[in-house]
């Protein structure tokens, strides 16, 4: 579990890892009509529904899942003052901040929803990961394999959602999480909660 420093608020953290969909940007992603396709019920999670499909139905229930998630991803906007956090953040590089996007989406429509959003330039290729890149949070492996990219340590790193899933595999990685945008659902998973980016900005 990470050590966090709440008198520091976020300025102790260096390694910014963002889940997408939510989070940064807003998108009309039909969960209830991308269930219905799949013929599973309300509450099943769909990437392990998929997952335990023989090759053959994998196949067609992730071209199922991509459509969905692409179509959303075409419609995305971002969400009010994430932007102004990215551009905060980026300001930081020289003095080792780094951002990534760890997303449970196809790496198709997570570069349509940051490109919709404008807010591609903000990322390197390398430091955008998509389903294909890593086990789906809640596991942790897609935030270490960012923080080893970045040779960052689970002490100055933090996951950022808006869902358990994202608070999950923060935990489980060992580093800090902040909740965005929600009332706070999970407090035993949140280290950090605010409900506007604007507020993330003012604590950076």
């Amino acid at each position: 579990m990470a050590v966090v420093d709440m008198a520091s608020g976020l300025a102790q953290y260096r390694s910014w890892i963002f889940d997408l969909d939510g989070t940064l940007i807003r998108n009309p992603l039909d969960f209830v009509g991308m269930r219905e396709a799949l013929g599973i019920a309300a509450g099943v999670d769909i990437l392990a529904y998929v997952g335990s499909l023989d090759e053959a139905q994998q196949r067609e229930a992730e071209a199922i899942v991509t459509a969905f998630e692409v179509r959303a991803a075409e419609q995305s906007t971002v969400m009010p003052g994430a932007r102004e956090v990215l551009v905060k953040l980026q300001e930081k590089h020289s003095q080792g901040y780094r951002v990534g996007v760890l997303s449970r989406n196809h790496r198709q429509a997570v570069l349509a929803g940051l490109h919709h959003s404008e807010l591609l330039s903000f990322f390197a290729e390398d430091c955008i990961l998509a389903r294909e890149d890593a086990a789906a949070k809640p596991d942790p492996a897609g935030i270490h394999k960012l923080l080893s990219l970045w040779q960052a340590s689970t002490s100055t790193a933090v996951m950022v959602g808006d869902f358990h899933y994202d608070l999950s595999a923060g935990r489980a990685a060992g580093v800090a999480t902040l909740l965005v945008g929600r009332e706070s659902l999970w407090p035993a998973l949140t280290d950090h909660h605010y409900v506007d980016w604007r507020d993330v900005l003012g604590a950076l």
